[in-house]
Parts: C-alpha cells; sequence; structure tokens
C-alpha cells in the first residue's frame, strides 16, 4: 500500500482502496481528525463531550434565535459597487481597509451576529445543514455517495454565489478545514485570489498545511524565511505586520520572581505538519512539574499558570500541585500587564510578553531524537540557535537561565513582527 507519510492510516488505506473519492477525503480529513483523535477531558471541549437534552433542546432555541438574528442583519444588506472581499481572518482587517473601495464580509459558515455578513439567507441555510452533519454525522454517513454529492452541491450554490456577487478575493485563517478547502477549491478554478493570513507564531512550518492557498501572509521577515526553509515558495509570502501591535524593540524586559506566569505545554487535538504524529498529553503534566522543581529551587513558592484556551484548567489542577500553581484566569493583556516574568514552550505569547515588556523564559524540553515533547521539531527562534533568545532544553539549562536572569534581546520583535501594517501588499494582489 502506497504510504503518504503526512497522513494518518486511516487516510492511507482510504485514498489507496478508494482513490476516486481522495478529494472528498481530503476537504473531510480534518473533520474525521476532531472526530478521532480531540478526544480526553484536558480539552474544554473534546468531541465525545455528550449532549443531554436539555443542551439539546438550548442548542435548538439557539439555533433559532441566530437563524432570526442572521435572518435580520441579512435585510440590512445594500447593492454594492465595492470590490467585495470574503474574510475569516483573526483580526479585523475591514477596520484596516479604505472602506471606499473594498466591501470586507464574513462568508456564511464564519458568521457574526456584530460584523458585516457577505452572504444570502438561502446559502446560510443551506451552509448550516451541511456544518450539522460534520458536526454530529458518524464516519459512514460523511463517507457516503449521498453525503459526496450533498458537497458537490454545497461547491456548486456557494460557486455560483461568489459569481453572481463578484467576490474577488478571500482572506482565511486557516487552510485546513472543510469550508475553508472547499473555498479555496472555488477560488482557484475562477481564478480569483486566495489568501491565508497566520493566526500567529507557527508551531510546526511545513510545505502541506499554510501552503494552500495564492498568497500565504505572515507578520515579519523572520517567519517568511522559516516558512522558505520549509520549501514554501518565496514569491507567494507577503510580510505585512499585524495592525494590533505597537512595536518599541528597546523596551526594558521585567525579570524578577515575585509573579512568574507559567505556560504549560499543550498539545494540539488533531495531528498537524508534513509528518504524521500524535501526541501525548502526559507531556503536558510532565513539563509542569518540571518547571515547578527549578524553581522552587530558585527558592518560588508560588506561580501563576495559564493553559491554552481550548485546554481545561480543572484537568490540570488534578495532576500538578495545586499549593504551588494558581490558575490564571485573566485576559492575556491584563495577565501579562500583572506578570513579573513568564516561562514557556514556543508560543505566540514569547511575543506579546515582550511587547508588554515581560521576559519570557523559553523552556523547550527535548527528546533523544532531538524534538521536543510533542515528537515535533523545535522552531526557530525557540530552538536555543537564536543568540537574541535564550533558550532552556534541560531542568539545568532552565535553572542557569533563571539564576543569571538572562534576557531575550527585545530586537527580536521586529524579526517577527514588521513595525508597519501595510494592507496594499495584499490587496494589490485583487485590484
Amino acid at each position: 500500500m502506497k504510504t503518504n507519510r503526512s497522513l494518518p492510516p486511516l487516510y492511507n488505506f482510504l485514498n489507496n482502496y478508494d482513490p476516486e473519492h481522495h478529494n472528498y477525503y481530503d476537504l473531510l480529513r480534518y473533520i474525521f481528525d476532531k472526530k478521532i483523535y480531540y478526544y480526553g477531558n484536558n480539552f474544554k471541549n473534546p468531541e465525545e463531550k455528550t449532549i443531554t437534552k436539555i443542551s439539546s433542546f438550548k442548542l435548538a432555541v439557539k439555533d433559532v434565535v441566530i437563524d432570526f438574528f442572521i435572518w435580520l442583519n441579512l435585510l440590512r444588506k445594500k447593492p454594492s459597487n465595492k470590490i467585495k472581499i470574503w474574510n475569516s481572518s483573526y483580526f479585523n482587517i475591514s477596520n484596516s481597509i479604505n472602506d471606499s473601495k473594498f466591501l470586507v464580509g464574513r462568508m456564511p459558515w464564519n458568521y457574526s451576529l456584530k460584523a458585516f455578513n457577505l452572504y444570502d439567507f438561502k446559502l446560510y441555510k443551506k451552509v448550516k445543514k451541511i456544518n450539522n452533519k460534520l458536526t454530529y454525522g458518524n464516519f459512514n454517513e460523511l463517507i457516503s455517495e449521498e453525503f459526496f454529492k450533498e458537497i458537490d452541491d454545497l461547491k456548486a450554490a456557494i460557486k455560483e454565489y461568489v459569481i453572481k456577487e463578484n467576490i474577488r478575493a478571500v482572506f482565511l485563517a486557516n487552510d485546513i478545514g472543510f469550508f475553508e478547502k472547499l473555498t479555496i477549491q472555488i477560488f482557484k478554478e475562477l481564478k480569483r485570489p486566495t489568501f491565508l493570513f497566520i493566526h500567529g507564531l507557527p508551531g510546526i512550518y511545513g510545505k502541506i498545511d499554510n501552503n494552500r492557498t495564492d498568497f500565504l501572509v505572515v507578520w515579519g521577515e523572520a517567519i517568511k524565511q522559516n516558512y522558505i526553509h520549509a520549501g514554501v515558495t518565496p514569491d507567494k509570502i507577503l510580510i505585512s505586520g499585524h495592525p494590533k501591535y505597537r512595536i518599541d524593540n528597546k523596551v526594558s524586559l521585567k525579570f524578577s520572581f515575585e509573579n512568574i506566569l507559567v505556560l504549560p505545554k499543550s498539545m494540539n487535538g488533531c495531528p498537524s505538519g508534513d509528518e504524521y504524529t500524535l501526541r501525548e498529553r502526559g507531556n503536558c503534566i510532565y513539563y509542569m512539574n518540571m518547571v515547578q522543581k527549578v524553581l522552587q529551587k530558585i527558592g518560588v513558592t508560588k506561580a501563576r499558570f495559564r493553559p491554552h484556551p481550548s485546554e481545561d484548567r480543572n484537568w490540570y489542577l488534578k495532576f500538578i500541585d495545586s499549593n504551588f500553581f494558581i490558575p490564571d484566569t485573566d485576559e492575556l493583556a491584563v495577565s501579562l500587564s500583572k506578570s513579573s516574568l513568564v516561562i514557556g514552550p514556543t508560543s505566540t505569547v514569547f511575543l506579546e510578553s515582550l511587547i508588554s515588556g515581560v521576559n519570557y523564559v523559553v523552556f523547550e524540553p527535548r527528546q533523544e531524537n532531538g524534538n521536543c515533547l510533542d515528537n515535533f521539531p523545535v522552531i526557530p527562534p525557540f530552538d536555543g540557535k537564536n543568540v537574541k533568545v535564550p533558550s532552556a532544553q534541560t531542568m539545568e539549562e532552565l535553572f542557569d537561565i533563571l539564576n543569571n536572569r538572562n534576557l531575550v534581546d527585545s530586537s527580536v520583535l521586529t524579526d517577527y513582527i514588521n513595525p508597519n501594517f501595510d494592507s496594499n501588499l495584499f490587496l494589490e494582489k485583487i485590484i
């Protein structure tokens, strides 16, 4: 059997024994990944979480209310001669774009009750029907010929609407979801540009994920170089900066032990990257125990901890020392403002901590093969090869960095975030 190393065995099996439907399996892969791998009470909303009759009733009522407000929202939509763009990117691009020329709106699978929605109610209902099947349908239903036909019908409906409304481009937050992949297919068939806006500092670089759109929009030059090194074509990578951040690469960083924030080594719910790898949640606890032992050796008696938003802090508290670790429940900006030091693994919070004037100590323990705990290569600037960023691989190295109070060189900020957000870099690809 021919094997693709980026795919779990199940997908290799499906592709080898039913190659005629390969395109559908590819569209559905993230849906299947969630149903198969996104499990465990370490997550806030694991896939196997039971929906009771009461919660099902509440969901049904909420569903009707949302439909009503979407319908009202769409009633207010007026015809426009502006250049129309579909957008699901993480930050509000429309606030940074010339409204006299462009009309940026949400697509029906990424609707908002507040933002501008760019679709009609008929398409919204068709998308919703498919989305309900993706969410609640079982594996056999989703790989049936009947459902493949529904996917074809949905694709035709979306394509028809894009042509009718002359939607000229699409801005996406990812390229792995079902609707995102389907949208990329449609826009490429229509020869209209597709853009992927990176959410933050990638934890993995490769040439499969984040490489399906025509253009990849990143925050800074260092991120671009990391993607080029991974095999992505340089010409498709655009450096935009980020409208949210104001960069001071000479900021004086706090470094003391009074109020330490620790970020756990979180795990993804689904396999990703150029090579299929499953992660082991015991490493989340292992990581926290190592950090605690080092901090206690320094003389620290308490620290705050902040899991990834997808994780359940109560699960951590069942395993870690709750007399030492205190849950951090503030908004991130508030949390960073009160922190005297942050310790953590590969994370976008590294940049946000520096922007907030707080030193970030990188701790990325290695396995014998040189990979990090989740068996992926450690990526720059967390790999210890950047002289601007002290990085610990062992408990001994973490102790030394803390004991010597080794600071990050804050000029790394402008390596990873262009200080001037420039929307023209991607808008000129549309006009």
